[in-house]
C-alpha cells in the first residue's frame, strides 16, 4: 500500500488490520487543545510540564492565537479544551476568551486541577449561553493520598477536595447551569485500591462521567506510580469500577481490558490525526501535547487551515498510514487503547534509557510538549 503520491484526506476506519477511508477530512479539526497558558501552582511528578524536573517555559497565548480563535466561522461545530499543559484558571484573558467563544458554536472543556474551582473563578467563566465540560483532576477523596500522588502541600490537597465537594453549588450560585462535569482519575499503585471509593464520591456530588487513564511513562521514574504492566492487578478493579459506575448512572471512560497481540503487524492508527490539534501558546501547531511530537506548522507563517491540510500534515498522517511512526507514537498506548486493546509490557517505557531530568530536557530544547 502506498500513498506517497496521494494526498491525505480521510478519516480513518479502523478495524482489525483492515484500513479504510470513509470521508473527506473537515476543513478544520473538530477538537481543538488550546495552550492559553503554561503556568499551575502544582509539580505533579508524572507531568512532563511542571514536575520538580521541568523547566518548560512560562507563557501566555500570543496575538497570532487570539486571531486564530477569533477567525473561526461562527457556524463551524468545534470543541476547544483549556489547557493541556498549564492551568486554565490562572489564565489572565481568560473571561475575554470566553467573550469570543460566545459568538462561535463552541463546546468548552476546561481541564482544571481544582484548586481554583472556588466561586470567584467560576465567575469568570459563568454564562448561560455557553456549553460547558469542566474536567477535575481527581486521584483521591482524601488530601493525604491526593498530596502523595500529587506531591501536592496538604493545604492545597483539602482545598481541592473542598472546592469539589461543593462545586455543584458553586455552579448554581454562579448562575452556571449547563455544566458537564467530568473526574478524571490517574490509575496509579496509590490509589488502585481506592478507585471504586473515589467514583462513589463523584456520583455523590453530581458528577456526570467519569475518564480514567493509566499515566504515560515518559521516564523511568513513573513505573514508582503506574500499574499498566501488570493488567493482572488492574484488570479486576476497572472491571468493578464500571459495575459501579453503570449502577450510579455515570458515564465511564476507562482502559480496555482485552490483550492486544502482534502489535508490529496491525499497529493501529491514531484518531487525533484526523480529528483534533494542539495548538501552543507561540503558535506552533503539533497532532498531540508529548514529547518529541513533531510541530507541524506555525500560526506566524500560516492559517490554521492550511496547516491542517497542508503537506506537513498530511505527510504525519501518511507515516501513521504506513506505520513508519516517530518514536513518541511507537510508544503510546492510547493508539492501542482506541482500538480496545491493552498494549504489550515493552512498549510501555516511553525512553527506556532516560531519566525524567534527561528526557524533559531533551523536549525543551526541541520546542515543548
Amino acid at each position: 500500500m502506498s500513498l506517497k503520491n496521494e494526498k491525505i484526506c480521510g478519516l480513518i476506519n479502523y478495524n482489525e488490520q483492515n484500513i479504510t477511508k470513509i470521508k473527506d477530512i473537515d476543513q478544520l479539526p473538530k477538537h481543538i487543545v488550546l495552550e492559553t497558558n503554561s503556568t499551575c501552582q502544582l509539580k505533579c511528578p508524572f507531568c512532563e510540564h511542571h514536575s520538580v524536573y521541568s523547566v518548560y517555559p512560562k507563557r501566555e497565548m500570543n496575538q497570532l492565537v487570539w486571531e486564530c480563535i477569533s477567525n473561526i466561522p461562527e457556524t463551524y461545530n468545534i470543541n476547544i479544551c483549556l489547557t493541556d499543559t498549564g492551568e486554565p484558571f490562572l489564565f489572565s484573558r481568560l473571561s475575554e476568551l470566553i467573550d469570543i467563544l460566545l459568538r462561535k458554536k463552541v463546546t468548552l472543556e476546561i481541564l482544571t486541577n481544582g484548586l481554583l474551582l472556588d466561586e470567584k473563578h467560576i465567575k469568570l467563566i459563568a454564562n448561560p449561553f455557553l456549553n460547558f465540560k469542566i474536567m477535575v483532576s481527581l486521584d483521591a477523596i482524601n488530601s493525604s493520598m491526593l498530596s502523595e500522588i500529587r506531591k501536592c502541600e496538604h493545604s492545597q490537597a483539602k482545598k481541592i477536595l473542598k472546592n469539589v465537594s461543593f462545586i455543584k453549588e458553586t455552579f448554581t450560585n454562579s448562575g452556571l447551569n449547563n455544566v458537564r462535569l467530568i473526574a478524571n482519575i490517574l490509575i496509579v499503585k496509590q490509589n488502585l485500591e481506592h478507585l471504586c471509593d473515589i467514583i462513589s464520591f463523584a456520583s455523590e456530588h453530581s458528577f456526570d462521567e467519569v475518564h480514567m487513564f493509566h499515566p504515560i511513562i515518559l521516564f523511568k521514574d513513573i513505573l514508582y506510580y503506574s500499574v499498566v504492566s501488570e493488567p493482572e492487578i488492574w484488570k479486576p478493579i476497572i472491571n468493578r469500577c464500571k459495575e459501579l459506575a453503570n449502577k450510579r448512572g455515570l458515564t465511564i471512560l476507562c482502559p480496555p481490558t482485552t490483550d492486544y497481540n502482534n502489535p508490529e503487524e496491525s499497529s493501529p492508527i491514531c484518531p487525533f490525526c484526523w480529528s483534533s490539534t494542539w495548538i501552543m501558546a507561540d503558535g506552533s501547531v503539533k497532532p498531540c501535547c508529548k514529547p518529541g511530537t513533531p510541530i507541524l506548522g506555525d500560526l506566524v507563517n500560516e492559517s490554521l487551515q492550511s496547516i491542517w491540510l497542508g503537506k506537513k500534515y498530511n505527510k504525519f498522517r501518511e507515516t501513521m498510514l504506513l506505520n513508519e511512526l516517530p518514536s513518541p507514537c511507537a510508544r503510546c498506548f492510547f493508539r492501542w487503547e482506541s482500538v480496545g486493546r491493552i498494549l504489550p509490557n515493552n512498549y510501555h517505557i516511553w525512553d527506556d534509557n532516560a531519566t525524567a531530568y534527561e528526557l524533559i530536557s531533551r523536549c525543551n530544547k526541541i520546542g515543548g510538549c
